[in-house]
């Protein structure tokens, strides 16, 4: 079975991240930029790239490997998530053997109730039903505090789409503001490297 390495490769400043993921064999990297007063933390783990791979991986049938540290329980998940997956996959879909450089065994502490968490904000009607329920504590044991909303440009909204795009985060952000909620904006190419968007969106978020 042919194997894809990946690797990554980031830049930061104070109001701006890259991180580039190059892969072998001459195939096309990927890349997630985020712009605004809450960028990810520093994190060498590359969790988010496995993730942001497996259904591409999967659908070429070809092993993948993460030049860097990888979380032991999320290979864990992902072997189970794969059989899930290449059953619904009517062929389109197999299970491949995904390894890292180094397995982190160390846990994350599991989340608490009032736990600070990160929005993902479309501007539309769902997400701003979840930013009103969390902000006026409606969630029951899902109540977070909402420290920041991540707007992704690059999913529903093509890169090409620029003027589009600002509109709707122009919309987004005048909702966000109205609440004392920062804004992020995260620009992405994974959409492009898809074969079925509809299945493949969710490991993007």
């Amino acid at each position: 079975m042919p194997q894809i390495v990946a690797s990554l490769h980031e830049t930061r400043s104070d109001a701006a991240l890259r991180r580039d993921i190059r892969l072998s064999g001459g195939r096309p990297g990927r890349f997630y930029e985020f712009e605004g007063d809450l960028l990810p933390l520093p994190d060498a783990r590359m969790d988010f790239a496995a993730l942001g791979l497996v259904f591409s991986a999967m659908t070429e049938g070809a092993d993948l490997h993460l030049a860097g540290p990888v979380s032991a329980r999320l290979l864990d998940n992902l072997q189970e998530f794969q059989f899930h997956w290449q059953d619904l996959g009517k062929g389109r879909l197999t299970a491949i053997r995904i390894t890292a450089e180094e397995e982190v065994t160390t846990p994350a502490p599991p989340p608490r109730r009032g736990d600070a968490a990160v929005l993902a904000f479309s501007g539309g009607v769902d997400a701003t039903a979840t930013l009103i329920r969390q902000q006026e504590e409606r969630a029951g044991r899902w109540n977070r505090k909402v420290i920041g909303a991540v707007m992704a440009h690059g999913f529903d909204i093509p890169l090409a789409e620029e003027a589009r795009f600002v509109r709707a985060a122009a919309l987004a952000r005048a909702t966000l503001d109205h609440f004392g909620v920062p804004m992020t904006v995260a620009r992405t190419d994974y959409r492009a490297g898809t074969s079925d968007w509809v299945v493949m969106h969710a490991a993007g978020l």
